[in-house]
């Protein structure tokens, strides 16, 4: 009798052991959990929406891609993402601003594969459909491989600090400026003061708040209306007769990507790089002057920043 009290003894503290053991574990996975959602702040809509609804700020909804399905035969794409907060649905198309966490640089939509972290960013007040997940439309801003680097997005002060205290931003020369609309050349530090933006980062201080110098910078504007279309009262003498016959004063990015180029504005000595696999063409914003492939020619008229987008003579693209 005593020997089975004995082992029955034995087998309870075994369990009780046990069980503590697993509900400690359990434990400490959930405020790891916890911990990385607190710090991030990229999965939890309801958190940034209490953070930024006074300035009708951003949401950013992190998750993976489970599914991408054809919506039209504009090549519209629905991509469905998973996270803990039910997920979200998006139409992506070949306008879609879609930025590389990893890489830095802009990709199309057909970069975007399933099984890939994406962080979707949209203004608060946007419209959603009554799915499951829900149905967003388009976002304005799609970072892929968003595992694979730092970011955030904020709203930053006259002192480039986030709103809530936790980022300031120094930025430097080899920071990449842009913005998520029409015009997406010709950004500068003082265009970041006041307004949305989304940082990706590496090195920090631990300082409150931390500093950094970012790698990159993007604008976000809300909707399309913040953009000013080039109209005729804005873009003078949008042609001019030379020599060589009529030239035409062009927006470069949207001329130059219909062409296969890709544009580059490197800050720190306002020059605009427009460039494909087989050649380079450099552009300096206010002359007339510009080089292809390292030799240097000259436009009809000087490029020109006009309401936030870049105009070049034709012959520049040409």
């Amino acid at each position: 009798m005593k020997k089975n009290v004995k082992n029955a003894l034995a087998l309870s503290m075994i369990l009780a052991v046990t069980g503590g053991t697993v509900a400690f574990a359990n434990t400490d996975t959930e405020s790891k959990v916890t911990a990385k959602t607190e710090v991030t702040s990229v999965s939890e809509p309801k958190i940034i929406m209490a953070e930024q609804k006074e300035v009708q700020g951003f949401i950013v909804n992190e998750g993976k891609i489970i599914e991408i399905s054809d919506a039209g035969e504009d090549g519209t794409q629905v991509v469905t993402i998973s996270n803990e907060q039910g997920g979200l649905r998006f139409s992506v198309n070949a306008g879609s601003v879609i930025v590389d966490r990893e890489t830095g640089k802009s990709i199309s939509a057909s970069n975007l594969t399933k099984g890939i972290v994406v962080s979707v960013i949209y203004p608060e007040l946007s419209p959603m459909g009554m799915s499951m997940p829900p149905y967003l439309g388009s976002a304005t801003v799609i970072v892929a491989n968003a595992d694979k680097g730092e970011y955030m997005v904020g709203l930053f002060d006259e002192n480039f600090i986030d709103s809530n205290n936790e980022l300031k931003l120094n930025i430097s020369d080899d920071t990449v400026l842009t913005n998520s609309g029409v015009s997406k050349i010709g950004v500068t530090p003082e265009m970041v003061k006041g307004q949305n933006a989304l940082v990706f980062y590496t090195v920090t201080t631990k300082s409150i708040p931390a500093q950094t110098t970012p790698s990159f910078v993007m604008v976000l504007e809300k909707d399309s209306e913040d953009v000013k279309e080039p109209t005729d009262s804005n873009v003078d003498e949008e042609t001019e007769e030379t020599e060589e016959g009529t030239v035409e004063w062009i927006p470069l990015r949207d001329t130059a990507e219909a062409k296969g180029f890709t544009v580059t504005w490197r800050g720190r000595d306002k020059a605009i790089l427009v460039e494909k696999a087989d050649g380079c063409i450099e552009i300096t914003i206010d002359e007339a002057l510009f080089a292809v492939d390292g030799k240097e020619r000259e436009a009809a008229r000087a490029a020109a920043l006009v309401d936030g987008v870049m105009y070049v003579s034709s012959e520049v693209l040409s």
